[in-house]
């Protein structure tokens, strides 16, 4: 489950920040997006006046969205910034102050691109919306208000790699830093030592059961697919390597996981059911791939959970479910050229065999 709210205030803000920023001086980040807190507090630098400031709400971060939600808004956010050379900034009063604290316990660099100040004069834009995973070109938008020092801007899903594509994975990679104690849990928790997947090239299945099962917009992880895309991953990553292969399954239905471990019959290879708890972080499937898994396999292809394991895995091979929307559902919304990066494999299900989609 999330990290529960905590209570906020202007000190524990400053405080934070502070540390932060102290801690993680060393750290490689834009140089232009992390400057100076704006606060009556005289220990705090006072920022240049002609610098110029992008502040944003995050839709789904605020209404009760996962932190796969937080995550495209967030990363989505230094995206845009960057873009429009402005530097990302959060309203002092805003609740979304609150909200990165609350997420700041999970991601250690997560204030490291942002200001904190108060606005003044901001002028409003609107990024229109087309769906939760389509992109808008923020160019011509931004353009209009070049010579505005302050504006806001309200984001909405931001469901889009094109948003942040610009930073690079390894810039991303930087700014979605783990805490040690969640790669500790990984290393230890979650799969035995002793089948020691440093050594072995790991095929991670991703699943999706739970909401998505009932939802009308998403296709949820199925028997049928999950067990022939453990069979086709192994056989597509044996192509590639010359180590051991292993599979590992991770997701949110450990009981239905473990059936289809038991389904799959016949092969020559270990397949392993990663352990979940109910206390542990809701990201520490992303901290597991980032430490063991080399492809990445999505049998739920619409998960933004999903993508972000992929997108954060310790290898770029990625394949992925053609079959990801629901009869009429999200893909009316999604559009797959700006949601999946051109590198990822797409696979469909032929009957009881994968294929690749090409």
């Amino acid at each position: 489950m999330p990290t529960p709210p905590i209570s906020f205030n202007i000190q524990d803000a400053e405080a934070t920040i502070r540390a932060v920023k102290a801690t993680h001086s060393q750290a490689t980040v834009s140089p232009r997006v992390w400057n100076s807190i704006e606060t009556s507090h005289p220990a705090i630098e006072k920022p240049i006046c002609s610098e110029k400031y992008l502040f944003a709400d995050f839709h789904a971060s605020k209404f009760g969205g996962g932190v796969g939600n937080f995550m495209f808004e967030w990363i989505s956010f230094i995206g845009i910034a960057n873009v429009s050379s402005r530097h990302p900034a959060l309203h002092l009063q805003n609740s979304m102050v609150e909200i990165m604290l609350k997420w700041q316990k999970s991601f250690p660099n997560i204030f490291l691109p942002i200001t904190i100040k108060s606005m003044r004069n901001e002028v409003t834009v609107d990024i229109p919306y087309q769906g939760c995973c389509k992109y808008t070109d923020v160019g011509p938008i931004f353009s209009k208000v070049a010579a505005d020092v302050n504006v806001f801007v309200r984001l909405v899903y931001m469901q889009s790699f094109y948003y942040f594509r610009h930073l690079g994975r390894e810039e991303v990679r930087r700014l979605v830093a783990f805490h040690p104690n969640d790669f500790n849990l990984a290393k230890t928790q979650m799969v035995a030592a002793k089948f020691n997947l440093d050594s072995s090239h790991n095929v991670c299945v991703h699943v999706r059961r739970g909401d998505f099962v009932k939802s009308t917009l998403h296709q949820h992880s199925t028997e049928e697919f999950t067990t022939a895309a453990i069979r086709f991953g192994v056989d597509y990553a044996r192509q590639n390597t010359n180590l051991t292969v292993a599979a590992v399954l991770l997701g949110n239905d450990l009981s239905w996981e473990k059936d289809i471990v038991k389904s799959v019959v016949g092969v020559d290879y270990a397949i392993h059911v990663a352990a979940q708890h109910k206390d542990w972080v809701p990201h520490i499937d992303w901290v597991f791939s980032q430490l063991y898994c080399d492809t990445v396999v999505l049998t739920a292809a619409s998960s933004t959970y999903g993508w972000w394991l992929a997108y954060l895995a310790r290898g770029s091979t990625v394949l992925y479910n053609g079959q990801f929307s629901k009869k009429d559902g999200v893909e009316k919304e999604l559009d797959p050229v700006q949601f999946w990066p051109e590198d990822w494999r797409r696979i469909r299900q032929n009957g009881t065999e994968i294929y690749l989609d090409l």
